[in-house]
């Protein structure tokens, strides 16, 4: 999936844009990537690029319950 496409997804549940950390966090676990660590510091969005992954498949699979 590519960014354009992972942004949509976002936007989709209502965020509208994602910080530096965020695109890079995304990027790698959408590739399949099974773990990562995510080191920054409080409020630059380390619980949000951790859950957007599962968000985006579930979006991308037109799913409407989790």
């Amino acid at each position: 999936m590519k960014l354009s496409d992972i942004v949509s997804c976002l936007k989709e549940a209502g965020y509208s844009e994602l910080t530096e950390l965020q695109k890079k966090s995304v990027i790698e676990l959408s590739k399949g990537n099974r773990s990562a660590i995510i080191i920054a510091p409080t409020g630059s969005g380390k619980t949000e690029a951790a859950v957007f992954p599962i968000m985006i498949k579930i979006i991308s699979r037109g799913s409407k319950h989790i």
